[in-house]
């Protein structure tokens, strides 16, 4: 894993699709040698919080360690560091004469800015794959940029405008709040300007509106933004990246937490998710490793969920009905023991103590 991670982070480099193919093939083969794999290799790389083991993702390792320069681009206003790679990459664009800033194209990885340099053009591509991996849309970002952004076009040319830029107004998120541009008069007080600039606020407003219409919510992901911001602002960029990416795609159990909300009559928070997708065997899952073994209830017959084993077998309803009965002597007080309770334990109305909820939550 070391070596593969340092010759991932050498240099911008395009790896071939196959060799992610064989990666892939050789993981499987270490973990199940000549056999049938038991469980899918997406599932085992499924992070330990939504119910995986967490296996490294090669893949996302590589759009991690590429990705960090083009997530760059993000925040960068103004002149580099001389001898940094953003000042190297500012000056290619410049002399491609592209009305498009650097700080857009993590933006606009939809729109075709026909760059030829291929260091730039690999960037874009990672942005891209990265973007669409974690379903992030640009024009939702508050730090979108206003300004030689190919997303926003007036004539098929990206906008400019300098008295704005003097009046540091170069963001999405501080001209639109609740997916709408704010009002004229609200504009110019925030930003001391007069009403010379109106036309362009129309222009800007019109803009903006084509994608309302489309459905599209303006500089509304502020929480993605933030996370975004602080990876790279501080160290471990790398690994927090690849933590993003990979917590953010795995939704490959969304369907089972789902189906357990919908048997629950509640939504599930990750901690209590977390607790529920603990390894435990069941005769479904047995009978997924092995199809010889019976997938049914060893009490009833019945399909053998986890579920069913913990809360709708018979047999399980007779023991909660006795620990109900058992705290109700107890307690003194007419206690409803409902699935919430009993297999995630939450409070229970009706008791105020924290010592007797403590006690409850461990029956």
């Amino acid at each position: 894993m070391a070596l593969i991670s340092f010759l991932l982070s050498l240099i911008p480099l395009k790896v071939p699709e196959y060799w992610f193919k064989e990666i892939k093939k050789l993981l499987t083969q270490f973990l199940w040698g000549n056999k049938k794999p038991r469980i899918s290799s997406d599932k085992l790389k499924v992070c330990r919080k939504k119910g995986g083991l967490g296996i490294p993702d090669i893949h996302a390792y590589y759009l991690a360690f590429n990705g960090k320069y083009p997530m760059l681009w993000a925040y960068y206003h103004g002149q580099c560091e001389v001898g940094s790679l953003l000042r190297l990459e500012q000056k290619i664009l410049h002399e491609c004469k592209k009305e498009t800033s650097l700080s857009s194209l993590r933006y606009c990885t939809d729109v075709k800015t026909n760059i030829k340099d291929p260091i730039i053009s690999f960037s874009c591509k990672i942005a891209k794959t990265i973007q669409k991996k974690c379903s992030i849309n640009g024009i939702m970002l508050p730090s979108c940029p206003l300004w030689e952004n190919p997303l926003l076009t007036a004539g098929g040319k990206t906008l400019s405008n300098e008295t704005w830029k003097n009046y540091n107004i170069r963001n999405l998120g501080q001209i639109v709040k609740q997916n709408k541009i704010i009002l004229f008069p609200v504009f110019k007080n925030i930003f001391a300007l007069n009403d010379t600039v109106f036309l362009q606020y129309l222009q800007i407003k019109s803009i903006l509106k084509e994608y309302v219409t489309k459905g599209i919510s303006l500089a509304s992901d502020v929480e993605t933004d933030n996370k975004l911001k602080e990876i790279i602002k501080n160290q471990g960029t790398v690994s927090k990246l690849y933590r993003f990416i990979h917590t953010s795609s795995c939704n490959i159990l969304d369907k089972t937490k789902a189906q357990w909300e919908q048997d629950l009559g509640k939504n599930l928070t990750t901690e209590q998710w977390g607790t529920i997708m603990q390894p435990c065997i069941t005769p479904q899952r047995l009978h997924k490793m092995n199809p010889d073994t019976s997938d049914l209830c060893w009490h009833c017959g019945e399909r053998g969920s986890l579920i069913h084993l913990l809360w709708q077998c018979p047999q399980m309803k007779q023991l909660w009905a006795g620990v109900q009965n058992i705290l109700c002597s107890i307690l003194s007080v007419d206690v409803s023991i409902c699935s919430e309770v009993c297999l995630l334990g939450l409070k229970l109305d009706g008791v105020e103590s924290k010592v007797l909820q403590h006690l409850l939550s461990l029956a």
